[in-house]
């Protein structure tokens, strides 16, 4: 992320909420409408056949990858 002086100010959106109440698919379509990237920790709980796995020791890393990904 950019300093206010330096022209390069970007908006970070977070969006939180209840397990089940929409966040993953309101982040993808706001995500598809404004060309922005599109971060999860959930991302890291999708096994490799593609089915959703809660996993609290995963925690950890993913929310470091996310944040990773926001200072880039």
């Amino acid at each position: 992320m950019g300093t206010p002086d330096d022209g390069k100010q970007q908006t970070l959106t977070l969006i939180r909420g209840l397990p089940g109440s929409g966040k993953s698919t309101m982040a993808t379509a706001l995500a598809a409408q404004t060309g922005a990237t599109h971060l999860e920790a959930d991302q890291f709980m999708v096994d490799r056949a593609g089915k959703y796995r809660f996993d609290a020791r995963k925690l950890r890393d993913a929310h470091q990858h996310c944040e990773t990904a926001c200072d880039e």
